[in-house]
């Protein structure tokens, strides 16, 4: 019911200032893992290579949840504590992904102070335009519901 694309899946995602290229592709997913030589998995992240790769075939709520994991994995490549074992990492992206992104979802005022200052004027307008889209569709705003005859 939910799989597919999403209006608004973002092609780049910024980390420690890298441009990640996004892409929700199966195919590509597969032969990731294979050439990786991985266990089947709904996403892959590389550092190395600058990419995010999430299952497309996915519900777009999922899509959201890998999306954000493969990006802490990405984070975490940049972090101080990257020399964990990988069993380390996969618990704690794992034990935050979610919860993660329901916080964010749920708190526009909070994601709106986060990225205040951000160093580009366009992506900061794109976003505030965002959210007040999620919050008309949210609140069934921005249909008129006058028959427009002049009535008062």
């Amino acid at each position: 019911m939910y799989s597919g694309r999403a209006m608004n899946q973002p092609e780049i995602i910024w980390v420690a200032g890298m441009p990640f290229d996004v892409y929700f592709d199966h195919t590509k997913l597969a032969t990731t893992l294979m050439e990786a030589d991985g266990p089947p998995a709904v996403g892959a992240s590389s550092s190395d290579k600058l990419e995010i790769i999430v299952d497309d075939r996915l519900p777009i709520p999922r899509q959201r949840d890998v999306l954000l994991h493969e990006t802490l994995h990405c984070i975490w490549s940049f972090t101080s504590i990257r020399n964990a074992t990988d069993a380390s990492e996969e618990m704690v992206v794992d034990a935050i992904a979610t919860a993660l992104v329901y916080v964010l979802r749920v708190n526009p005022d909070l994601v709106g102070f986060l990225i205040t200052g951000s160093p580009s004027e366009t992506s900061e307008n794109l976003i505030k335009l965002e959210i007040q889209r999620v919050f008309e569709e949210d609140s069934g705003g921005g249909e008129d519901t006058q028959d427009g005859e002049g009535e008062t």
